[in-house]
């Protein structure tokens, strides 16, 4: 007989945000994967992958389109995103300029300011 972990009550779940971005270059269209490197890269940078871990960044891929995205993290850590999407200055060799736009505990608003 197999027994089924007991998923976690809500109250006990770690809460979440999600925050849109956009990136500000020259005519120049930049890929999901690029983008989630720089990104990935700075916030492992500035904290280290056990902070990355705790903070629970995800970049949604199905998100990301015109050089702007969504990007989940846990409440608790939002500050630290917007700090590491302020301190990326290249992407892919090019200067760019990382800006948040909301932050939101619903996706659905989220995706309305983009």
């Amino acid at each position: 007989m197999v027994q089924k972990i007991k998923p976690l009550m809500p109250s006990l779940r770690e809460k979440k945000r999600y925050l849109a971005f956009e990136i500000i270059a020259d005519k120049e269209s930049f890929s999901y994967k690029h983008s989630a490197d720089a990104i990935n890269t700075e916030f492992i940078k500035l904290f280290g992958t056990h902070g990355m871990a705790q903070a629970g960044v995800l970049i949604l891929k199905n998100q990301f389109e015109n050089n702007k995205g969504i990007i989940r993290v846990s409440n608790k850590h939002l500050d630290k995103l917007r700090l590491a999407l302020a301190m990326i200055k290249k992407i892919n060799k090019k200067d760019v300029i990382v800006k948040s736009i909301i932050a939101s505990g619903m996706i659905k608003k989220a995706k309305e300011s983009i």
